[in-house]
């Protein structure tokens, strides 16, 4: 039996600048990852070919991944913990460089993940990845 293949709503603290903080999706499943994929995209290119946006694809990444920040606390117009339909505004509303720090902490937890789900597939079928309990003796003491 392998690994599962179902996404767990699991989130992560990112800590970010001041004392503040983020939560983030660990993973995204498939319906979010489309999500973020659709709000990426730009214009079709001339062939039909699909054009990625790249100041689109920050906003959607950290759409995609955010869950719950600090902010709220502080001010209940910002509140975005159960409401994923306040982000988008929520995000708009915070000042650039703040969205900047989010989107690279975003940016390096995906990358994070992306080199543990490869470790993951690199470890061979049934092979033990933990230290045993304690060695055997080599022999009398």
């Amino acid at each position: 039996m392998g690994r599962s293949r179902l996404v767990k709503s699991n989130t992560v603290r990112i800590a970010i600048s001041d004392g503040d903080w983020i939560d983030v999706h660990r993973r995204l499943n498939a319906g979010e990852q489309r999500k973020v994929y659709d709000l990426s995209r730009g214009p079709d290119g001339p062939e039909g070919e699909l054009k990625i946006d790249r100041v689109r694809a920050g906003i959607a990444t950290v759409i995609g991944y955010l869950v719950d920040w600090s902010f709220g606390e502080a001010d209940p117009s910002l509140a975005i913990r159960y409401k994923p339909e306040a982000v988008p505004a929520a995000i708009d509303a915070i000042d650039h460089q703040t969205f900047v720090e989010i989107l690279r902490a975003i940016e390096a937890h995906e990358a994070a993940m992306q080199a543990e789900r490869t470790a993951e597939k690199n470890v061979p079928a049934g092979a033990i990845t933990s230290d045993p309990i304690s060695p055997l003796p080599s022999g009398p003491e």
